[in-house]
């Protein structure tokens, strides 16, 4: 499940929360890598500083969170299709 303002990876807080209107905005934390996926599409995903530094979207289990993320967001989507 992704939450947003965190990590989709490891759950570290990515966004500071405005105490008085409930905005969120990015911290020093928040960075975005690139995936690619099996069909050739690109995607940028929200990601903590220290998971984009030892490139833990590269790991096969953190694959399938972002894949799973992805398909069930997009309720349509080919569920064949992966991250490579």
């Amino acid at each position: 499940m992704i939450i947003p303002g965190y990590c989709m990876i490891c759950g570290a807080k990515t966004h500071a929360e405005c105490p008085t209107c409930g905005v969120k905005k990015v911290n020093g934390q928040y960075t975005e890598v690139e995936v690619s996926w099996s069909n050739g599409a690109w995607m940028r995903i929200g990601v903590c500083v220290e998971c984009a530094a030892t490139n833990a979207h590269t790991k096969p289990e953190n694959k399938k969170k972002i894949e799973k993320a992805h398909h069930d967001h997009w309720r349509n989507s080919d569920r064949s299709v992966t991250l490579v």
